[in-house]
């Protein structure tokens, strides 16, 4: 069970600090409030593209800086989800074009 500063616990549990679950909260509801002010500025495959290209970063940071090991199997998968979106994105923009750069800074 967890325990945050000032719950009642059995002794000798150390409390959870509250600061690190606050910071995180903050971040998502941040993440979530950028993401929705992207829309109104960029149709949708151009939301997701960006949004699940996050994923070669993450990978990329995890492989450098925490030595994380990802198999082949991975790599690939994570390969073709972002080039099956980039396709998608380059099919919807021949239809709908709705390009603004200030979307960008909010994805």
């Amino acid at each position: 069970q967890l325990r945050l500063e000032g719950d009642n616990a059995p002794p000798g549990r150390p409390p959870l600090p509250q600061k690190p679950f606050a910071i995180n909260g903050l971040g998502a509801v941040i993440s979530m409030g950028f993401s929705n002010m992207a829309c109104l500025f960029l149709n949708y495959p151009t939301q997701v593209l960006f949004r699940s290209s996050k994923l070669i970063p993450t990978m990329i940071l995890g492989a450098f800086w925490f030595k994380q090991r990802y198999n082949w199997q991975t790599y690939l998968a994570s390969t073709m989800i972002v080039s099956g979106l980039i396709m998608l994105s380059l099919a919807d923009a021949q239809i709908s074009p709705q390009f603004d750069p200030i979307g960008f800074l909010f994805i």
